[in-house]
């Protein structure tokens, strides 16, 4: 499931690298207890959805389940663009990096348009509970060390797995200011 904060911003890293952000929209993120941008109209947000990451980028790859989320043959007769297959993957060439920031965005909207991100995230819920098998789980709460997030990465000989073919686990508490409080390694 989609996170409320998944699709804001932190403040703080407008700051950091001095860009202004006081004209954009915000919303209070009482996970954080902080000011967040709230980039929920951005056409080139990334979002989570189940086994993949909903974005608008300049070069994606889609294969295995993100076809249990979008639309494949959707994908192959993107009308902008180009689409190859590479080794049983898709990659899509979606713009150049170097394109102006107006045609980088009308890109970004036409794609989002065509595969039905906007659709899909609005479903993130639902077809999170298809995906019984998750590579990583975040969770929110009051943890053993002193954390308000845990984050469960499962592993298998060292790269991430799908939790039932998982060797091991890494596990994290995060602060409310996302910090790290905690960490561990153990075998599942």
């Amino acid at each position: 499931m989609m996170s409320s904060g998944s699709r804001r911003k932190q403040v703080a890293t407008y700051e950091a690298f001095g860009r202004e952000w006081r004209h954009l929209p915000t919303i209070y993120d009482e996970v954080f207890e902080t000011e967040q941008i709230d980039t929920s109209s951005n056409v080139g947000r990334r979002t989570p959805a189940p086994g993949m990451w909903l974005w608008a980028a300049a070069t994606m790859w889609f294969g295995g389940d993100a076809f249990r989320v979008i639309d494949r043959d959707r994908l192959l007769d993107l009308p902008l663009g180009s689409v190859v297959e590479v080794d049983g993957l898709r990659r899509v060439d979606l713009f150049a990096p170097t394109d102006e920031l107006s045609v980088v965005r009308e890109a970004q909207r036409k794609f989002r348009a065509w595969m039905h991100y906007d659709e899909i995230e609005a479903r993130s819920a639902e077809l999170a509970r298809e995906f019984n098998d998750p590579h990583i789980e975040i969770e929110h709460g009051d943890f053993t060390h002193g954390g308000v997030r845990r984050v469960i990465r499962w592993l298998s000989e060292g790269v991430p797995a799908a939790r039932s073919s998982a060797t091991s686990k890494y596990v994290v508490e995060l602060g409310r200011d996302g910090t790290l409080i905690w960490d561990e390694t153990s075998d599942v």
